[in-house]
């Protein structure tokens, strides 16, 4: 984790403890934070700033000595914060003459580096693998490593002489011999003696030249350059240490196998219109991780639970204010609506049964549940817009979905003239089964899906079309038979195939269907997530059980005395009804997307389940003992019991919202639904413990 409390023990006198310790030092080569972070998770004893990689991350370009040293100490500072190793760092030629040299070494060892090789180039240098190099005379060789020698303030800080002599173009190049060779040991002689720690030749060509290295330059410690399919050869681990080199870097590690996966990775996004398969179930989430999310997280817990919690000053709630409004405007509408139909039609009776409500409320209710949509949509963009999308967030808006969808089912039952009928319940059933599909998805995939024809958006403005046509032609439009209004009743060969029903009830019948097409896309998701990860893809389907279940209950509650003549669907009491079920089935889902947020086991069980259970048990007494009801016995008992269900429901919902709320408000040191005032010692307390101590 990079923080500016980060602190790092003596990396220079660590690296020559290891040097002590071990007999050869994998160094794998890193060159920006990303890799820093995986390097330095993996384990190794040092890490290697590759000059090749970060010219080529860092500034685009080849390794062709375009890079600068302050870039390259900049680019050093980051990995030096992130690793918990030493890190060992390209110098290039030292970008100069001896003043030049100098300041670099400045520049490495106030980076945190904890050495760095100096090479004998000529400049512009490129990378030692490639033709065209050459070396600078004996002399400039060795003002470049004296410089660094006098100009390090550590002592510990290690200077690793290296040479380009092997593959020099006045040495015959890719042609060089043993010439070349000879001269490379020349020069680190020469430079070991001018008071470098490591010899680093570039190149050798064989092992057996490794081997003719290392002896040649004993005691002194050598370091090997391992690049795939290069000029040194591929040495494994095993065979650096066999020949004794002491340090092994392997600047290529991390850079060209990310380069390869992210070409086939654009390829595939050009290609397939997808990337998914590359990403092999990862969500952004497992990148951050990568990268330091956790300490990250837990730094932030230190400190909230460090400093007094105090009350959120009038500006920030001002703030918040203004970020909820659009949260809390939203679901005001459905409210409303909800409150115009309890006003003109409480009994829920169709047109033909009753007066009901009058056309223009219709009207009112397209542009509430508008509105509504807009908010909500406004709502997200403005918590990612400004970072305060979070689980709290995701929890609220989800929780007042979750109850208006309940509100717009009934509502849109009454505009489709289906008053107390099992369409109604069917609609609630769908409409509640889509939601539970979506959150049991994303639960399980982490990420949220909506489908070419989602809920939320072409669904809600469906529902708006509904509504303004019942405002213009009445809800008993609806009424009108399906084969007569699409004229198919012509048709002879399709009247035949075709049940002789309402357009109300071809709505649900579509609802149907489209809720089929949900559920086995919903579930396409999850087997493609679950086969990403190497998990069974079945097992997912056990978390659909707690649905089923509940709508079990309310169904075998709201069937008594029997389905035809069913005591609450053919009564005023089918809103209440319905709401309770409403309020039950938020507080379901909010369960479990606490439990997905906060990797807390699935709630297989909710406890408000039990009231319907009891209910659903009493009311079918006659069916399960022969004998009449112990609670429900008369239509005023029942009526009391549906009502107190409903009651509990709403208590036991705005429970758990409150609790929720106050643990994370506590968690993060913010007051909520108190006022705190500071006592005589400076602490935040209640304002009533305060106020209490005056008096």
């Amino acid at each position: 984790m990079t923080t500016p409390t980060s602190f790092k023990p003596d990396m220079p006198g660590k690296l020559r403890k290891l040097m002590k310790q071990k007999d050869c030092i994998i160094c794998p080569g890193v060159f920006d934070g990303i890799s820093a972070h995986v390097a330095n998770n993996a384990g190794f004893d040092c890490l290697y700033l590759a000059g090749s990689g970060a010219s080529g991350s860092v500034i685009g370009e080849p390794d062709l000595s375009v890079i600068t040293g302050t870039e390259l100490a900049n680019t050093a500072r980051v990995i030096t914060e992130i690793s918990d190793v030493p890190v060992i760092a390209d110098a290039d030629t030292g970008f100069g003459g001896p003043l030049n040299v100098a300041r670099t070494i400045a520049l490495y060892e106030s980076a945190g580096v904890a050495g760095c090789h100096i090479e004998d180039q000529t400049f512009p240098k490129r990378c030692g693998q490639l033709n065209g190099k050459d070396v600078v005379d004996m002399e400039t060789y060795l003002e470049r490593i004296v410089s660094a020698v006098k100009a390090r303030r550590n002592p510990d800080f290690l200077i690793i002489a290296r040479t380009d002599a092997r593959n020099a173009a006045q040495f015959g190049g890719g042609d060089a011999g043993e010439e070349a060779f000879e001269e490379g040991v020349k020069r680190l002689k020469a430079a070991l003696k001018a008071g470098a720690d490591v010899a680093f030749m570039e190149s050798p060509r064989t092992m057996e030249e490794g081997a003719r290295l290392v002896k040649a330059l004993a005691p002194h410690p050598v370091m090997i350059n391992v690049l795939p399919n290069g000029l040194t050869g591929n040495y494994k681990v095993e065979d650096c240490k066999r020949l004794g080199f002491k340090l092994a870097i392997y600047p290529c590690t991390g850079f060209i196998p990310a380069t390869i996966a992210m070409e086939r990775s654009y390829a595939a996004l050009r290609d397939k219109g997808t990337d998914l398969d590359n990403c092999e179930g990862w969500q952004i989430k497992d990148f951050f991780e990568r990268v330091g999310l956790k300490p990250s997280f837990d730094f932030d817990r230190a400190i909230a639970e460090s400093v007094p919690r105090l009350a959120i000053p009038p500006s920030a709630v001002l703030e918040l204010v203004r970020d909820a409004l659009a949260d809390v405007g939203g679901p005001e509408y459905i409210l409303i609506n909800f409150a115009t139909l309890l006003y003109f039609d409480p009994a829920y009776l169709t047109d033909q049964e009753g007066a009901g409500p009058p056309r223009w409320v219709y009207f009112t209710w397209a542009l509430g549940l508008f509105f509504y949509q807009t908010f909500d949509a406004i709502d997200g963009k403005q918590a990612r817009r400004t970072g305060m999308a979070g689980p709290l967030g995701e929890m609220f808006d989800h929780g007042c979905d979750a109850l208006n969808t309940t509100l717009e089912a009934i509502l849109t039952c009454r505009a489709l003239n289906l008053g107390r009928s099992w369409w109604t319940i069917a609609s609630q059933c769908a409409t509640l089964a889509n939601f539970y599909l979506s959150t049991w998805e994303e639960y399980h995939t982490g990420q949220l899906f909506l489908g070419y024809f989602s809920g939320p958006v072409e669904g809600i403005l469906m529902i708006v079309g509904i509504y303004f046509i019942s405002g213009v032609f009445g809800a008993t439009v609806w009424d009108q038979r399906f084969l007569d209004v699409t004229r198919l009743r012509n048709v002879p060969a399709i009247e035949q195939r075709i049940p002789d029903i309402a357009l109300n009830e071809a709505f649900m019948v579509f609802g149907a269907f489209g809720l089929a097409f949900n559920i086995v896309v919903s579930y396409i998701n999850v087997v493609k997530h679950r086969l990403s990860t190497k998990q069974n893809p079945l097992t997912p389907l056990i978390y659909l059980l707690p649905f089923p279940v509940s709508v079990l209950a309310e169904f075998a509650w709201l069937s008594a005395p029997s389905f035809k003549e069913s005591a609450i669907l053919h009564s005023p009491m089918v809103i209440p009804f319905m709401c309770s079920w409403g309020l039950q089935f938020a507080h379901q889902v909010s369960r479990m997307i606490l439990a997905h947020v906060t990797k807390q086991p699935f709630p297989w069980w909710d406890s408000m389940w039990i009231w319907s259970i009891v209910g659903a048990v009493d009311a079918n007494l006659p069916v399960l003992l022969d004998r009449e009801p112990l609670i429900q016995n008369s239509r005023r008992n029942a009526a009391i019991f549906v009502y107190l269900t409903l009651a509990v429901s709403f208590l036991s919902y705005a429970r758990f919202c409150t609790l929720v709320i106050r643990d994370i408000t506590n968690y993060l040191g913010i007051a909520c639904f108190t006022v705190r005032k500071k006592d005589r010692s400076g602490e935040w307390v209640e304002a009533s413990a305060v106020d209490a101590k005056k008096h």
